[in-house]
């Protein structure tokens, strides 16, 4: 048992001085972690005592316009305040078991939890002769109902325990000094994004439809960009549509779980069927970009170059639901080269 303690306090030690490291050597970028897909996240310290409210008032909410201002007094230019889905896409990098579940807790994440603390600060913290606590949490961009969503991350030890949560906390216009903001940065070399995400109840079949590309599109079409969506209602008609002038994040008719997620104006894709069985989610939309823009040289935003930004969403026939349509997730495209 003692063998064990020595160590897991070692873990502890090396743990918290590599979080040390990180943060005096990534201060003035305040970076703390690159996720697979890119995505540089923010140090949650440096971020506190800020209610959701005065984020939300600079910070846009879709989960992929950058910030342009500062947030009482924190300049946030050019970060992306994260949605909810897509910090538990970072965090489930450190924890996998985060992925489908909201609560996590036990020594059992003990470890995982260490991890996550060797690149992020605790935003509370305290030490004793024989254990310690660390503690981070951040607001998300989700909030509904006068509640914001919130992601948190904690590891104790003598006791040993650890804990992933995400959670709904009363009160948006309250700021916590040990309550950060999840904010990420992304450049024309990182992958698709995915917002918007799908919610339950999803479609009138059930299917919660999600989208995605092969690759970043090349404005000089040197590369391959298909983009899918799947698991789509199947034998419907439908078709992908795309916008140039940003993100929103909208309710796409008041008794649908579907969000409209591109600013208008769009243009559409040619309608085509999803294929698959009728009343079940095996359906797919698909859109070859470069072919697409081969085909119709002056649709909307064309000729791209470099840097451009796209978002595109899938939209099909859904008889059962309002307006008899349904719509997928979103997904930001940047041009490469």
């Amino acid at each position: 048992m003692l063998s064990s303690f020595m160590r897991l306090s070692s873990l502890v030690v090396l743990s918290r001085a590599t979080a040390l490291v990180a943060v005096g050597a990534l201060a003035s970028a305040q970076v703390a972690y690159v996720d697979s897909l890119g995505r540089e996240w923010r140090q949650l310290v440096g971020t506190t005592s800020r209610s959701w409210t005065q984020i939300a008032a600079v910070c846009p909410t879709d989960g992929v316009t950058p910030a342009v201002g500062a947030v009482n007094g924190i300049q946030v230019t050019g970060w992306v305040w994260a949605t909810t889905e897509q910090v538990r896409e970072m965090l489930s990098e450190f924890e996998p078991a985060l992925a489908t579940q909201n609560n996590l807790s036990g020594p059992a994440y003990l470890l995982s939890a260490f991890g996550f603390f060797g690149s992020f600060a605790p935003t509370f913290e305290f030490y004793t002769t024989f254990g310690g606590y660390n503690d981070a949490s951040g607001w998300t961009a989700i909030a509904a109902n006068g509640m914001g969503e919130v992601a948190s991350v904690f590891a104790r030890w003598n006791p040993h325990d650890a804990g992933w949560y995400i959670d709904l906390v009363a009160g948006v216009d309250t700021a916590s000094a040990y309550r950060g903001i999840w904010m990420y940065r992304t450049s024309a070399a990182t992958a698709p994004i995915e917002y918007c995400h799908s919610e339950a109840p999803g479609t009138s079949a059930g299917c919660l439809p999600s989208i995605a590309a092969s690759s970043q599109p090349s404005a000089s079409a040197a590369t391959s960009c298909v983009i899918t969506a799947s698991s789509v209602d199947g034998l419907r008609n439908g078709l992908m549509f795309y916008g140039v002038s940003g993100a929103t994040v909208a309710p796409w008719c008041a008794t649908s779980s579907s969000r409209i997620c591109v600013r208008p104006p769009t243009a559409r894709a040619t309608l085509q069927s999803t294929g698959g069985t009728a009343g079940a989610c095996d359906g797919a939309l698909l859109l070859d970009w470069n072919q697409f823009l081969l085909t119709h040289p002056g649709a909307l935003g064309a000729p791209f170059a470099a840097g451009d930004v796209v978002h595109v969403q899938g939209w099909f026939r859904d008889p059962g639901a309002c307006k008899t349509s349904s719509l997928t997730s979103a997904l930001q495209l940047v041009h490469s080269p």
